[in-house]
């Protein structure tokens, strides 16, 4: 009972949030913002995105994946990353699990490890998101709702880089050197018998630096592909504008409030984008009505093709090859 309520408040909050905020426009003007929609340059933008970051994806993974887990080629890990987009159309974080899961099972690669690689992409993506934020915050002063972000992230953002880099140190060094007398802590032995943190113990400089720099182009279109769908509609975003406020959005909607950021993204969009957006179309539609409206074709139309993708990756492979089971007990 418990589990299953975790899995549907997300989606409960996520609805709120959506219906508070189509209630705050006319539904002419929702009409209206959706008919200005372009569809040919919208749906070409998708799917050119779509590929790129899938493709980025990809290259990421695979690096890591021969680097910690297993020898892997870039075509099985297509295959295999795109069947997880299924999964991650209801929750992201079983979609990144469930890549371990696959190769635990069809290749026998521990679990731990492949689990530990996903774990070690996730925190590079997330330090890099926070880079992103940080400089934004660094040139601008960012107030929601009477929330002062910018005195907030100034503080925690700083805070993350010290504790990810006593984290690695931690890593790099337990049973060695000045950290040798800690291995025998009782607290310190729990962690190094799990292996899901088999990845952050071999990682090296060169590794965090090196994902670091593959993930980065992927963040850069991601932060700038959103302008392609305020383009299909009429409009544009300020680019030094959307690449400030992008990672602050991203960041906020990174905590697991709502799945993939439904309606916190929605909400941000409007409340940051709002005094930023010119174009043609605002003479018919306010500039709320249209980020909202764009903003949520452009998720769907995310969502509809990694569900596509995941289907046709998924033709010929076990389904239960991505299921979680009492395998999970073993980490």
């Amino acid at each position: 009972m418990a589990r299953r309520l975790k899995s549907i408040l997300p989606w409960l909050l996520a609805l709120l949030v959506l219906g508070y905020l189509l209630s705050q426009n006319h539904p002419r003007d929702l009409i209206n913002g959706l008919s200005q929609t372009d569809l040919w340059i919208f749906s070409t933008a998708a799917i050119f995105y779509f590929l790129i970051v899938y493709g980025l994806d990809v290259w990421s993974l695979h690096l890591v994946f021969n680097r910690f887990v297993l020898p892997t080629s870039a075509a099985e890990l297509v295959r295999a990353r795109g069947a997880t987009y299924l999964l991650s159309i209801l929750n992201f974080n079983a979609g990144q699990g469930a890549l371990a899961i696959y190769f635990h099972k069809t290749r026998g690669a521990p679990l731990a490890k492949g689990l530990g690689a996903i774990l070690f992409m996730s925190a590079i993506d997330l330090l890099l998101v926070a880079t992103c934020a940080l400089l934004a915050l660094s040139f601008l002063s960012v107030n929601l709702r009477g929330i002062n972000l910018s005195a907030w992230g100034r503080i925690a953002i700083p805070l993350l880089y010290l504790g990810y880099a006593l984290w690695s140190y931690f890593w790099r060094h337990i049973g060695r050197g000045t950290l040798e007398q800690h291995a025998k802590n009782r607290f310190v032995r729990w962690f190094l018998a799990h292996g899901v943190f088999h990845t952050f113990r071999e990682a090296r400089v060169r590794d965090h630096v090196t994902v670091f720099l593959m993930r980065a182009p992927l963040l850069a279109i991601v932060l700038g592909a959103y302008n392609a769908a305020i383009y299909a509609s009429g409009a544009l975003i300020n680019w030094t504008v959307l690449y400030l406020y992008n990672p602050i959005i991203m960041l906020i909607t990174a905590l697991p409030l709502t799945p993939a950021g439904l309606g916190t993204g929605q909400a941000l969009t409007v409340e940051l984008f709002r005094h930023s957006l010119t174009g043609p179309a605002l003479a018919t539609v306010p500039a709320d009505t249209l980020l909202l409206t764009s903003s949520l074709i452009w998720f769907l139309a995310n969502q509809i093709l990694k569900g596509i993708t995941g289907a046709i990756c998924l033709r010929g492979l076990s389904k239960n090859a991505f299921t979680e089971d009492s395998t999970l007990n073993k980490i």
